[in-house]
């Protein structure tokens, strides 16, 4: 039953777009497509260990490097008693095997200097806001 009611919502946003008469033609519609160069730096501490190091450093430990990604924005103006829409998708991913140069204690594992450590970190961001314009 809500999948039907989401479709039937879906169409009738849909509806909004296709309407051929400029008259009844109520809405905008703006998008853009970008690059982002993205460089993880900084470090991460997970519980450390009393007379240990606990610090894994994204660049020097972990090896992460400069990526560049794609991102999407969409931003629809519907009509007045509609709220207007914005949405952006940005995917964020690093993936790498990295040696480390000193011994540490992550999360109470320890890792001997030059070992290998292979890791994946996803952060994709979604924004989505809901918003009515402002006229002065």
């Amino acid at each position: 039953m809500k999948r039907a009611h989401f479709y039937l919502v879906c169409m009738f946003v849909l509806s909004l777009f296709i309407v051929p008469s400029p008259a009844l033609a109520l809405f905008g519609l703006d998008a853009g497509v970008g690059y982002w160069m993205q460089t993880p730096s900084g470090t991460l501490t997970y519980k450390p260990v009393a007379g240990t190091v606990g610090d894994v450093d994204l660049k020097d430990d972990l090896g992460f490097d400069t990526e560049n990604k794609p991102f999407v924005r969409v931003k629809a103006e519907l009509p007045l008693i509609l709220p207007n829409v914005y949405l952006m998708f940005t995917p964020m991913s690093f993936e790498q095997t990295g040696r480390l140069a000193r011994s540490i204690s992550f999360g109470g594992t320890s890792f001997n200097a030059s070992a290998t450590v292979d890791s994946k970190v996803k952060l994709d961001h979604t924004d989505l806001a809901l918003f009515y314009p402002f006229h002065s």
